[in-house]
C-alpha cells in the first residue's frame, strides 16, 4: 500500500499495516469473524460491546407490521415531525424533520443544498472537524478552514471574504466541548450577515444539555443540525436525525432523495420509539459509569489516560511508549516510527475482542475517526455482566502486556488484523 492510498483528511497518520480505508475493512471482516464465532459458541450474551454505542431496532414485534416504506410514512411521519422537534429544540412551523440514513449523511447533503463550489467554509469545534465534515465540504469543490476558539475565527474571518457557510461541531470528535459562549458569538456573526450555521451535533445534541446544561441543538440559533440516533441514550438504529428550517429541510429532503441519502420511512416507527425512549439521566449514568472505569484503568496505567470529562482515553502514541517498556530489553528497535498510533490502538482492540469478547469503538467506524482508544459512554448494566471496573481495567492492562509480540513480529500482527492469509 502507498502512502498516497490514504485518506488525506483522516486526522491521524496511516501506517503500513493500515494504509487505507481497504485496510481497515480487512480488520473489521476479521473482527466479524471472531464475533461470528463467538456468537454461535455462546450467544450475543457472550459479546460484550463497550463501544458507547447502540445500533439495535429499538422496536416491539407488534410494531414490526408496521414496517413498511408506504405504511410507515404514511402512519408515522406527523409523529416522527413531533419527537425531532421535541428532541431536538425546534418549533413546529419554523423548523422540520429530515432522517437521513446516518449523520455523514446528513453532514453530505446539507452541503450539497448548501456549499457552493469554489466557496469556503469555515469549522469550528474545541479541537477539529471530524473528517466527515471535511469530506462534505471538499465534494462540493470548496475549500475548508478549521478553526478553534473565537480569536482563530476571527482571524480566519479577517483573511477571507464571507464564507459561504459555518459548521460547528459542539462535542468534538476528541469529546471536548466548544464553550457556549463561542456558539452564541459565532451564531450571532453569521445571522448579521445572512451565512447559513449548520450544526455537526453527532453526540453533542444530548452530551451539551444533559451534561453541560447547553441548550437543545435549535435553541441555539443554528439553520440546520444533524445527530445520530446510535449515540447517547438513543438506542438506534444508526440514523441521522436532521432538524432545519422548514425552506433548508424542504431543499435537503429533495436532495437526499435525488442522491440516496435518505433513510427509508420504514425505520421511522424505530425512529420514533429510540427518541420517546431518551432521558437525560440516562446519559448521566452513561457518563459516571465511564468516569468510575476510567479510575478503575488509571489506577493500572497512571497519568497515561486522558480525561474529557465526559469520556477517557489512551493514546495511540502512548500505547507505543507502554509497549516499548513491558517489552524491555527484549527491545531490538523502537516501535516509534515502525508503529502508527492507529495501529497500536488497532492491535489493543483486536486482543481485547480475541481475548476478553470486547468490542470497542475503534471497529465501528471506516476508517475509525480517531488513533486513540476511547472509554465512552458505558452502560452500568453491561459492565456490571462483564465483571465490574476492575475487570474492565485488568482486561486494558493484561493486553497491553501483549503489545511487544505483535509490534515485533510482522506475520503475528498480520494474522491478529486480517486473519490467516
Amino acid at each position: 500500500m502507498s502512502v498516497r492510498d490514504h485518506d488525506p483528511m483522516s486526522p491521524y497518520e496511516a501506517g503500513s499495516y493500515l494504509a487505507t480505508p481497504e485496510d481497515h475493512f480487512r480488520k473489521l471482516k476479521q473482527a466479524g469473524r471472531i464475533i461470528r464465532e463467538y456468537c454461535e459458541g455462546v450467544g450475543p450474551e457472550g459479546i460484550y460491546d463497550f463501544s458507547g454505542l447502540e445500533r439495535g431496532l429499538p422496536l416491539s414485534p407488534e410494531m414490526l407490521q408496521w414496517c413498511d416504506d408506504e405504511l410507515a410514512q404514511a402512519m408515522f411521519y406527523e409523529d416522527l415531525q413531533r419527537s425531532g422537534l421535541e428532541h431536538m429544540g425546534g418549533q413546529p412551523g419554523t423548523h422540520e424533520v429530515v432522517l437521513l440514513n446516518r449523520v455523514t449523511a446528513g453532514l453530505f447533503t446539507a452541503c450539497q443544498v448548501l456549499v457552493e463550489p469554489g466557496s469556503t467554509v469555515i469549522g469550528m469545534s474545541a479541537s477539529h472537524s471530524h473528517p466527515a465534515v471535511t469530506r462534505a465540504v471538499r465534494a462540493q469543490g470548496a475549500d475548508f478552514i478549521d478553526v478553534t476558539g473565537w480569536a482563530g475565527f476571527e482571524r480566519a474571518v479577517s483573511e477571507m471574504d464571507a464564507p459561504t457557510a459555518i459548521i460547528m461541531t459542539r462535542l468534538a470528535v476528541t469529546y471536548d466541548i466548544l464553550d457556549i459562549g463561542v456558539i452564541e458569538r459565532i451564531v450571532s456573526w453569521a445571522r448579521e450577515r445572512s451565512i447559513p450555521v449548520i450544526l455537526d451535533e453527532a453526540g453533542g445534541a444530548r452530551v451539551g444539555p444533559a451534561i453541560f446544561s447547553q441548550p437543545r441543538s435549535m435553541e441555539l440559533g443554528a439553520d440546520l443540525a444533524v445527530t445520530g440516533l446510535d449515540k447517547y441514550g438513543t438506542r438506534g438504529p444508526r440514523l441521522g436525525l436532521m432538524v432545519a428550517r422548514a425552506d433548508l429541510a424542504a431543499r435537503v429532503r429533495s436532495r437526499a432523495f435525488q442522491i440516496g441519502t435518505e433513510a427509508r420511512p420504514l425505520f421511522y416507527p424505530a425512529a420514533i420509539a429510540s427518541l420517546k425512549g431518551y432521558e437525560e439521566a440516562r446519559v448521566r449514568d452513561l457518563v459516571a459509569c465511564t468516569m468510575t472505569v476510567g479510575d478503575a484503568v488509571r489506577g493500572l496505567l497512571g497519568d497515561r489516560l486522558v480525561s474529557t470529562g465526559v469520556i477517557v482515553k489512551i493514546l495511540g502514541e502512548s500505547l507505543l511508549e507502554m509497549a516499548e517498556e513491558h517489552a524491555g530489553s527484549n527491545l531490538s528497535e523502537p516501535f516509534k516510527g515502525r508503529i502508527a498510533p492507529i495501529e497500536a490502538t488497532a492491535v489493543l482492540s483486536m486482543l481485547l475482542l480475541v481475548n476478553h469478547r470486547m468490542i470497542t469503538v475503534h471497529f465501528v467506524g471506516l476508517p475509525p475517526g480517531t488513533s486513540a482508544m476511547l472509554i465512552k459512554f458505558i452502560p452500568p448494566e453491561l459492565l456490571a455482566r462483564f465483571g465490574g471496573a476492575d475487570a474492565f481495567a485488568h482486561a486494558i492492562s493484561s493486553s497491553i502486556k501483549e503489545l511487544p509480540r505483535y509490534f515485533s513480529d510482522d506475520g503475528a500482527m498480520r494474522k491478529l488484523l486480517f486473519g490467516a492469509a
